[in-house]
């Protein structure tokens, strides 16, 4: 079976693994709306913060701080939800009786 990790290069979600970008100032943020986390990633890594205005600072942090602040998953980590998903399909196959010969 074929483990599913992180891709995330500035971290993913600690559930799913998946991250989304959103930028306050000159600071960077990752986060997931699946799972209304968000973890912070540094300042001033990508130029993109240069771009914004005050008025899309000011909604990323309202949308940011309804939101925990979390470790995320490390690029290369296992991610849980796949774990889990695959040992209930397996369970499920097995319940079947899936893949066994008769």
């Amino acid at each position: 079976m074929t483990e599913l990790v992180c891709e995330e290069y500035y971290g993913g979600c600690p559930r799913c693994g998946q991250a989304q970008w959103a930028n306050v100032g000159r600071t960077h943020w990752c986060f997931c709306p699946d799972h209304n986390v968000r973890w912070n990633v540094g300042e001033n890594l990508m130029s993109s913060w240069r771009d914004e205005t005050e008025s899309v600072w000011r909604q990323n942090r309202l949308m940011l701080e309804t939101m925990p602040e979390v470790e995320p998953l490390e690029e290369g980590q296992p991610i849980p939800m796949a774990a889990e998903a695959a040992t209930a399909v397996a369970k499920l196959f097995e319940r079947l009786g899936v893949g066994k010969s008769v």
